[in-house]
């Protein structure tokens, strides 16, 4: 995990996380608060779409 940027406010950071995400759509990308003293980051297997019986 690294440190991207910082920003003041959200918009700006959302306009980079798209602007990174478009360039290395490969890559996961997560924003975090600043107020949070630990990062959880919780990987949850995918398991498809929902669909009805």
């Amino acid at each position: 995990m690294a440190v991207i940027d910082d920003f003041e406010n959200v918009n700006a950071a959302w306009k980079a996380y798209k602007k990174l995400h478009l360039e290395h759509q490969s890559r996961e990308l997560y924003i975090f608060h600043t107020n949070n003293e630990e990062i959880k980051v919780i990987v949850q297997p995918y398991i498809g779409v929902r669909r009805r019986v």
